[in-house]
């Protein structure tokens, strides 16, 4: 079943849908219910559910009445009368009962009440239609032997609406003297306004305040409406900028359904756009004078003083004060006690204040983009920016036990892969365009021209309908994609040409691919065979290389069937047959094949085997200059020294890694160039594992400079040189010079975070801070900027989304102490 999700009106979901969608607040729930059941008395105590619009009131009442009807003990003792979200028609007392009695016939299903409704809606005497339908209110309460619990939201709304206090506390008296009457009701907070009648209405009340989400049920709420929980740390940022507000949180799932955690600012640009009229509504609804003062606070920004507020308001500090507090009592900002000011205000709801700064102008919503940037580095490393590319993603640290599994490893190790998945497989088959030019042979010419144009729409025929299968193939379409190969197989196998041939043995490749695909392994493996035992013996490029991508295909599904040694003896067979061809396609496949082949065999822990295998690739290719298999000599060297460093023999490792570098550190291809600074960095972590450190240094360097976002090698330098009593002012000084290249900072948050939290769980944290002020560095880093002066017990006078951020960085720096310690 599809799940229907609403952010706006929960009415519209039927009592199943309404469960399916209830994932947060439970606890809540368990709550409200106790308090209804343990209401006993003839005197009633009525139930008062407050919270922050969006906050899920509407939703926890509408579950209470569906858990009415679940709950026999419940069920016998209340009928739950549910009122719609807004009663507009309400502004006397009359018009309150007469409304219970319309939700009553439609609820009920009864004509006898929906005809009352309709008949006392045309008496035009307030006070006999409140005695009437009070009274049959009453009748069905006795009729059901079940007190009536009136479920109505938004109550300060209703209030407010009443023409006089009097029809108010007409209203009033029934409820506090009718023990067949309970009222369950909903309101954004005690009262509305400054202005406005006195609240005595709500002292007959409980009051059960909805507090923001936690964790656990923002990650339940982003499930149900992103399709997929976010990681324990990545749902942090989201409930930062939500404040745990569910329907706020809905927003921004909704635009993050299908992106990646990494885009969360694309999101926040698409939440803040595509809900513009409901923020901006929310602006509207408040008074002129507590709309100006909460503006004055988005603007700032920063938490601030109520005299910083009454100076950017334009107010003065004493009425200023009380619209404040009138906000606080909305949950729409909050207070932080700080050891030198008693209160600092903020906004709470971030997404209202975010709306607002990138509607108004670009450089508050640059510090928007900083902040969630350093959000995105700060909760979920892995997927930081700050990365270049996956070969990145090895954040080693200096004489660490883990420091030879490198997550570069790992990508090698999805090569075993690589072949199975139609995706990648197909980027590599060659693109037989229509410009290929259609061969004939005499005896085809011989026929006249009819023939010839014959000839040539069957071979138009032929390479459109292999364009088009894949075409479908790139697309994912592997069952029709399978279906267009099927056919071009059956009608042209038996053609002698070799034009035609070779599209025949490219849609055998194509077919087995999608079978592939389809988890069709074994239909997947036949057919690779088939193509392999027919075009096995033909020597020309064209039908070598889809036997060499059969033969790599068909080793792939092995390895994914963790059947490896047919894996590793097929990709024998290929290196053996093929390792001599020079063409540059053919080549790239047995280099391939070979550094898969090693990882395979480093899978099976037959490290010797594996170094061996690499030994091979290099002395094969070693001598070639096309990049795509110059990447592949690069990667086994690199590959032999991670092995080597694994087994503790490090000296060969230094040397595997020495010969990566002399051989390509003059190389500009990118991915060339990543390899070899991280082998210079990798040589470094060994030197320093070895308390060889001026020569770990030295590597540390290098690789910064070869290393276009060099903060690996920083970070490891850093505590390096911090590791040496005598050098840690060199540490700091190295530490400047980086806080110093804002581009540099800006493409390697992730790395900024490590270096300062260990600068700062080192004792240094007042130097970082002094260094990090004022500089390039600092309009990336706030939130580090702020737990910095946290640590140093400054006064932090920031956003409070950056100060939430801030307060975790603070932990992880105590937690690095402890691991220190």
């Amino acid at each position: 079943m599809t799940i229907r999700f609403v952010k706006h009106n929960p009415a519209f979901l039927d009592s199943e849908q309404l469960l399916e969608n209830f994932v947060a607040r439970r606890l809540d729930l368990e709550a409200v219910t106790k308090i209804i059941s343990e209401n006993l008395t003839d005197s009633n105590q009525h139930l008062l559910v407050t919270g922050a619009r969006g906050s899920g009131k509407t939703v926890l009442v509408r579950r209470l009445a569906i858990e009415i009807e679940h709950r026999e003990e419940l069920r016998n003792r209340f009928y739950p009368l549910i009122f719609s979200e807004e009663s507009y028609q309400v502004s006397s007392a009359a018009e309150f009962w007469l409304e219970a009695l319309f939700h009553l016939g439609k609820q009920t299903g009864v004509e006898q009440w929906k005809r009352l409704y309709l008949e006392f809606s045309t008496e035009l005497d307030d006070q006999l239609l409140s005695e009437r339908a009070l009274r049959h209110l009453l009748d069905f309460s006795d009729l059901e032997g079940k007190k009536i619990l009136l479920i109505v939201e938004n109550l300060n709304m209703l209030f407010g609406a009443l023409a006089s206090e009097e029809e108010g506390s007409a209203i009033r008296h029934v409820l506090k003297n009718e023990p067949r009457l309970q009222l369950l009701a909903t309101a954004n907070n005690l009262y509305e306004g400054i202005d406005h009648p006195s609240p005595g209405m709500f002292e007959m009340f409980r009051v059960y305040e909805l507090n923001p989400l936690d964790d656990d049920e923002c990650n339940a709420v982003w499930g149900l409406i992103a399709g997929e929980k976010l990681s324990a740390e990545q749902i942090k940022p989201a409930k930062i900028l939500t404040n745990g507000n569910p329907r706020m949180l809905s927003i921004l799932a909704g635009c993050s359904a299908k992106r990646p955690f990494r885009q969360l600012f694309d999101s926040l640009v698409e939440a803040v756009d595509d809900q513009t009229d409901y923020f901006k509504s929310y602006l509207d609804e408040m008074a002129p004078i507590e709309r100006k003062v909460y503006l004055a606070m988005a603007e700032l920004w920063n938490i601030s003083s109520a005299r910083e507020i009454a100076r950017a308001a334009r107010l003065d500090v004493n009425k200023t004060s009380a619209y404040l507090n009138r906000l606080i009592n909305r949950g729409v900002i909050g207070i932080e006690k700080q050891a030198k000011r008693n209160k600092l205000y903020g906004v709470t709801e971030g997404l209202y204040n975010i709306y607002y700064l990138m509607r108004r102008h670009g450089s508050q919503a640059d510090r928007v983009k900083a902040m969630v940037r350093f959000m995105v580095s700060f909760y979920d490393p892995l997927f930081s920016t700050s990365l270049p590319s996956d070969q990145s993603r090895d954040c080693f640290t200096a004489f660490e036990a883990a420091v030879m599994s490198v997550p570069d490893r790992k990508l090698f190790q999805q090569c075993r892969d690589h072949f199975a998945s139609a995706e990648e497989v197909v980027k590599c088959i060659p693109d037989h365009t229509l410009s290929e030019t259609i061969l004939r042979d005499q005896e085809s010419v011989a026929f006249g021209h009819e023939a010839a144009r014959e000839d040539d729409v069957q071979g138009k025929v032929l390479e459109e309908s292999s364009r088009h299968a894949f075409k479908l193939l790139d697309e994912g379409n592997y069952s029709e994609a399978c279906n267009v190969f099927g056919a071009i197989i059956m009608v042209h196998k038996n053609r002698p040409e070799d034009a035609v041939a070779v599209k025949v043995a490219d849609a055998m490749l194509g077919k087995g691919i999608a079978l592939g695909g389809l988890k069709r392994m074994e239909e997947a493996i036949k057919i690779f065979d088939d193509l392999i035992a027919v075009f096995k013996g033909r020597f020309d490029a064209r039908f070598v290389q889809p036997v060499v991508m059969a033969m790599c295909c068909k080793a792939g599904m092995f390895g994914e069937l963790n059947s490896r040694n047919e894996s590793i003896r097929l990709y024998e067979e290929l290196i053996a047959m093929y390792k001599e061809r020079p063409e540059v396609e053919i080549a790239e496949q047995v280099a391939k094949s070979m550094l898969i082949k090693g990882v395979t065999l480093g899978n099976m822990n037959r490290r010797e085997e594996e170094i061996h295998t690499y030994d091979d690739l290099v002395a094969a290719y070693k001598g070639r200059y096309e990049v795509q298999i110059m990447e592949y000599v690069v990667s086994a060297l690199f590959n032999k020294g991670l092995v080597l460093g694994s087994l503790n023999r490090d000296e060969e490792a230094i040397l595997a890694y020495e010969k990566l570098i002399v051989a390509y550190k003059d190389r500009p291809e990118e991915q060339i160039a990543v390899k070899v600074a991280n082998a210079m960095f990798n040589k470094g972590v060994l030197y320093g594992k070895r308390d060889r450190y001026q020569e770990a240094e030295g590597a540390f360097m290098q690789a910064m400079e070869l290393s276009p976002q060099g903060s690996r090698a920083q970070l490891v330098l850093l505590k390096l040189l911090m590791k040496m009593q005598e050098r840690q002012l060199e540490a700091l000084e190295l530490a400047a010079k980086y806080a110093g290249n804002a581009a540099l900072v800006a493409n390697t948050i992730e790395g900024a975070i490590a270096q300062f939290v260990e600068l700062a769980a080192l004792g240094y944290a007042g130097e970082s801070l002094r260094l990090l002020v004022d500089s390039p560095a600092e309009q990336h880093l706030e939130p580090l900027v702020a737990a910095l002066r946290l640590v140093n017990g400054e006064e932090v006078k920031s956003a409070m989304d950056i100060l939430e951020v801030a307060k975790d960085v603070v932990k992880r720096i105590e937690e690095r102490q402890s691991t220190m310690n």
